[in-house]
């Protein structure tokens, strides 16, 4: 029986592993024999298509697995989880696993999956109507049950016109908005959803215009850039194929980023065919992609790029930027990306030999070079005579990395969910509990705590502002090896006015270096606090706080836009008389800044 796979997969979850995790990977990059059969685990969803697509780690640990699944000729969302050991966590869903249908749908695909602050899980993809393609979001408890308080028991069905839609791609800000990615026809769309589901207004919504008759691009992968806005990735078809990144401001109406490439546009062209499948930031704000490039049909190579913030090309990577990586054996293409705090880029994929398919796993350096320490020429490649395909990837605090993906079953009647846990070598700088700014009166005081040290040297404090670079302002001796809490402290007696970004460069004894995760703090320029009076409200609300400019909208529970206008002064006042009683949201868009405020109307 000849089962057809999926023309693309695009979820994929990126763990950056910060100070909070740093490791680095074992030579010989063998399976992991306490997870699972050997270092493997394959779940049946009992029908002959399951195809796991993204991953994501639990802060205790547990994997969730996302994907879709073929059962009795209809497509459900299917999801996974699983106890560190890799055995079924039997308190989510039933026996580990949670299926999803939808009323009259027989076509649908989970394509994209994060995890909420609270612990929510938020899958993401798209469905067949039968005549288009809409967007569809669905929200699960931690147990795995449907969240109500999203959407419609909580499932979010985005209608659109138009049979080539596809949304690939989701992330979740901090206040717990919602971005969703993916082409509404051939174009590069981004849609932003507020945490109950409601639509939200001021975002580029109904596919992005670019530059360049006849093509079509796919969104395969999307990543926040921190306080700025959204990087979108993948493969612009046209006479000739190439790979794309695209930078969007997340705050107003969601423009192009002007400052990035060519009007918020980077093209890269390797050969007549490439394309990208994983994106991530690094801390220091360049940018990494992976994929393939197909010189000819029938031998595709992995495909490593890095970009500067601009969007150019870093030419001290690989050669020119770019890392071409050909496999002997066979065919590859990339899937996934991870970063290890040591600089390490871990880059995931599927090798397709004369015979099989197989797990691949690329380890480069912080310049592009192979880590020869690292399989053989920092490759390894794992599979079965049956077939095994890789699409996602996380790394454990631990340090071991987990690859998810299917494979193929021994009689080659179907595919199953296949999860995979390679060893590795730890080498722990720090482990770095936290990091905190504060504004005083006349400075800015930075506090940070390690759990652990090994081998740590010192600590360079960075700071920018919001057009400038990170530089150096101050240096801390580490206490070398520790096992105990460490506690320091750093004073910045000259801070910007306005935003200060800061960061800690930690640095070893053998002039290794990581960089922390970026804290922000406003100094001598108060941002108004922002309320809504009175509350509740019968006929006015004024909304007070504001800055000349700040984008105003009422937003119903059903997502319904009921109101928009823009502040000329500190305050605003809309008019809610008309309004049915019951709960409105009022999204406010200044600046860098989004604030939702709760209205209840009498």
């Amino acid at each position: 029986m000849k089962i057809a796979l999926p023309k693309k997969l695009h979820c994929y979850i990126i763990l950056i592993a910060l100070f909070y995790s740093v490791s680095s990977f074992a030579q010989d990059g063998s399976l992991d024999a306490s997870f699972g059969n050997g270092g493997k685990v394959i779940t049946d969803f009992g029908g002959p298509k399951d195809f796991a697509t993204c991953m994501a780690l639990q802060t205790d640990n547990k994997i969730i697995v996302g994907g879709y699944v073929t059962l009795v000729s209809k497509q459900y969302f299917a999801l996974a989880r699983y106890q560190t050991n890799g055995s079924p966590d039997s308190s989510f869903g039933t026996n580990g696993k949670v299926t999803t249908g939808f009323s009259g749908i027989t076509a649908v695909f989970l394509e994209s999956m994060k995890l909420q602050v609270d612990g929510k899980i938020v899958a993401g993809g798209y469905l067949l109507d039968g005549v288009n393609n809409d967007f569809v979001l669905v929200r699960y408890k931690t147990d795995g049950s449907l969240d109500s308080t999203f959407g419609t028991n909580g499932i979010l069905i985005t209608a659109l016109n138009g049979n080539n839609n596809r949304s690939t791609s989701i992330e979740i800000e901090p206040d717990g908005t919602i971005i969703v990615a993916g082409k509404i026809d051939c174009k590069p769309a981004v849609r932003r959803y507020e945490s109950n589901g409601a639509t939200s207004l001021f975002f580029a919504q109904a596919g992005i215009a670019t530059p360049g008759s006849g093509n079509c691009y796919d969104v395969n992968s999307m990543f926040i850039v921190a306080l700025t806005g959204v990087v979108i990735t993948g493969q612009s078809d046209g006479t000739i194929d190439n790979m794309f990144l695209m930078k969007l401001n997340t705050s107003g109406q969601g423009s192009l980023d002007s400052s990035f490439g060519t009007n918020g546009l980077v093209k890269t062209t390797i050969s007549d065919t490439s394309g990208v499948f994983a994106s991530l930031g690094q801390p220091d704000g360049k940018i990494i992609v992976a994929g393939f490039d197909a010189a000819t049909s029938s031998n595709r190579q992995f495909v490593v790029a890095r970009y500067q913030t601009t969007g150019s090309l870093d030419s001290s990577f690989g050669t020119n930027g770019e890392v071409r990586t050909t496999f002997s054996t066979g065919s590859a293409t990339a899937y996934s990306l991870a970063l290890a705090s040591n600089g390490n880029i871990i880059v995931t994929g599927s090798l397709k030999t004369s015979s099989t398919d197989e797990i691949v796993l690329l380890v480069l350096d912080s310049t592009g070079k192979a880590n020869l320490n690292y399989g053989t020429n920092g490759e390894v490649v794992t599979g079965n005579a049956s077939g095994d395909y890789a699409v996602a990837s996380v790394i454990q605090p631990d340090g071991k990395l987990v690859v998810a993906g299917y494979t193929l079953s021994a009689d080659s009647t179907g595919y199953n969910f296949i999860v995979a846990r390679y060893n590795t070598q730890q080498s722990l700088p720090i482990k770095l509990s936290s990091f905190t700014a504060s504004a005083g009166k006349n400075a800015v005081v930075l506090n940070w705590v390690t759990a652990t040290e090994l081998n740590n040297s010192y600590f360079a404090i960075e700071r920018k502002g919001n057009t400038s670079s990170f530089t150096a302002i101050g240096t801390i001796a580490g206490k070398g090896n520790s096992s105990q809490s460490q506690a320091y402290t750093f004073t910045d007696i000259q801070p910007l006015q306005g935003d200060n970004f800061y960061r800690l460069k930690q640095v070893d004894k053998d002039g290794k270096f990581t960089y922390s995760n970026i804290v922000r703090v406003g100094f001598g320029v108060t941002m108004p606090y922002i309320q809504v009076y009175p509350n509740p409200s019968k006929n006015t609300a004024q909304v007070n706080g504001l800055v000349t400019g700040a984008e105003l909208s009422i937003v119903d529970m059903a997502g319904r836009s009921i109101q928009k206008a823009v502040a000329s002064g500190n305050n605003y006042t809309l008019n809610v008389q008309s309004l049915s009683p019951g709960i409105y949201f009022i999204r406010v868009n200044q600046g860098n800044k989004t604030t939702v405020l709760k209205l209840l109307k009498e």
